[in-house]
């Protein structure tokens, strides 16, 4: 029964339709605090055929956020085990990219010290309904939890030992305060850009720009755009924690599988606001 919820749930997801090359903008402003942000998002753990995470597994919170003002975001729960966090379902196009603002605000315990675990990362990836997204084919910008460093996260095949990782930066991360990322993607050549700034400045912290090894086209039709934990294979008791907020996604969900309607995106949209940021103290009420 389970793995038939998952085939519904990613199917009805993943209908068929053609790209329509618009843009979710969500500042989560409209949801109600403590509920998920539904419609718009779906949750990761729905994607995971055994998920041993909370119900839902984020939910909208008050917070400074990275204008420094109080306004509504979307933050995870503090839990180890499978993903946590939301995604959208895309129709694979050729350019994909993601952007949001976000704040780590706890790290995992662990003590293993081979690093691949993160309390956020912005990518996308070849989910198959019936398995976890996390082995499949991937791309992802992660601030690594471990080694407190930036990287890209890739997976050029359906094989976990096409896994690889690539510093862009060795400025660590630091927690409670809010960073822009970004993650631009050409499928086709695996020419990927990933950019980290803070919140408050245009200077970059990481600004790579290189071609994937071992591209594989065929393994990089990326049906899921997702912000979203990752806490596999560390040693961790306690799980790391991230608030999410302004997040942009390109392309949009196909025609046949719109989110919104166009006056609910509409009232959802507004201008995501790159400067006049703050490190922000959280205040969950």
């Amino acid at each position: 029964m389970l793995r038939e919820r998952v085939l519904v749930g990613l199917l009805l997801g993943l209908a068929a339709g053609s790209s329509s090359g618009a843009t979710i903008v969500d500042d989560f402003e409209s949801y109600s605090v403590a509920a998920f942000p539904s419609p718009t998002w779906l949750d990761v753990r729905t994607l995971i055929p055994s998920p041993n995470t909370p119900n839902p597994s984020g939910r909208i919170i008050n917070t400074l956020g990275p204008n420094g003002t109080l306004n509504k975001a979307f933050r995870t729960q503090r839990s180890v085990g499978t993903s946590q966090g939301i995604y959208a379902a895309l129709t694979p196009s050729r350019f994909v990219s993601i952007s949001a603002d976000v704040r780590f605000d706890f790290w995992d315990n662990s003590t293993n010290g081979n690093g691949g675990g993160w309390p956020m990362a912005l990518g996308f990836f070849k989910a198959t309904p019936g398995a976890d997204p996390n082995f499949a084919p991937q791309v992802m910008v992660v601030a690594d939890s471990t080694n407190k460093t930036w990287a890209v996260y890739a997976q050029t095949g359906e094989s976990f030992s096409t896994a690889q990782f690539f510093g862009i930066s060795l400025t660590a991360p630091v927690l409670n305060m809010w960073y822009r990322l970004s993650l631009d993607l050409d499928t086709l050549t695996g020419q990927v850009t990933a950019r980290v700034r803070l919140s408050t400045s245009a200077a970059f912290i990481a600004n790579a720009s290189f071609t994937i090894p071992n591209w594989e086209p065929a393994q990089a039709q990326y049906n899921v755009g997702a912000a979203l934990d990752g806490e596999y294979g560390t040693n961790a008791t306690l799980g790391g924690q991230a608030t999410v907020d302004n997040i942009t996604l390109v392309p949009a969900p196909s025609s046949g599988i719109a989110l919104l309607s166009l006056a609910g995106l509409a009232r959802r949209r507004r201008r995501i606001r790159t400067t006049n940021s703050a490190p922000a103290t959280d205040c969950d009420l």
